[in-house]
C-alpha cells in the first residue's frame, strides 16, 4: 500500500512539475470563485480548475488551502476527475483532514505529501461526489496545525464550480 501511494505522488509530482523547454503559455478562465487554467506540455494540453484561500495577518498573506479539480491517471481506469487539496506547512499529518459539501457526510483523507509551499492529498472523485460538489454551496476542509488546540476550518465557495468542472471536463475529452 505505502509503494502505491509513492507511485501515485511520484507520478502526480511529475504530471502537474513545469517542463520549462516544452510548456506553452498558460491560458486562464474565470468562473465565478473558481479559476481554470490550462497549458500545453509535450504537445498535451492539461487543464485543472482551482480556488485559494488566502487570510491577510500583519501584511503577510497566507495560503490556507487550495482545492484543485483535474484529471489524472489512476493507472486502472485511466484519466479520472481528481480533487486534490493543499494546505499550508505545519499540519498535524498523522490527523490528516476532513472533507464535505455543505452538511453532507465528512471523509477523512490522509496526507501524501509535503513539499515547500505545503502538504496534499488527492482523492478521485465518483460520479456522487462531482453531483455532490456541482449542487452544493461550499466545500468544507477542516485540518490540524501543530500547537493550535483548535482545528482549521476552510469553507471554500462552490460557486461556479458547475461551470468549471463542465469547462474541465470538455477540455479533456477534446484532442
Amino acid at each position: 500500500m505505502l509503494r502505491f501511494f509513492t507511485v501515485l505522488t511520484i507520478f502526480t509530482l511529475f504530471l502537474f512539475a513545469p517542463h520549462p523547454a516544452a510548456a506553452a503559455e498558460p491560458t486562464a478562465q474565470d468562473f465565478d470563485d473558481w479559476r481554470m487554467v490550462c497549458e500545453t506540455i509535450d504537445k498535451e494540453k492539461r487543464c485543472r480548475a482551482f480556488q485559494r484561500l488566502s487570510i491577510k495577518q500583519d501584511e503577510k498573506t497566507q495560503v490556507m488551502l487550495i482545492a484543485s479539480i483535474g484529471y489524472v491517471d489512476d493507472g486502472k481506469a485511466g484519466r479520472v476527475p481528481t480533487l486534490r487539496l493543499s494546505t499550508p506547512l505545519g499540519v498535524v499529518l498523522p490527523a490528516g483532514l476532513a472533507v464535505n459539501v455543505d452538511q453532507g457526510e465528512k471523509e477523512n483523507l490522509p496526507f501524501h505529501i509535503c513539499l515547500l509551499d505545503g502538504c496534499m492529498t488527492e482523492i478521485g472523485l465518483s460520479d456522487k461526489g462531482i453531483a455532490d460538489m456541482k449542487k452544493g454551496r461550499k466545500l468544507n476542509v477542516t485540518y490540524r496545525v501543530a500547537g493550535m488546540k483548535q482545528p482549521v476550518a476552510v469553507q471554500a465557495s462552490l460557486k461556479g464550480f458547475t461551470a468549471a468542472y463542465n469547462a474541465l471536463a470538455k477540455n479533456e475529452q477534446s484532442p
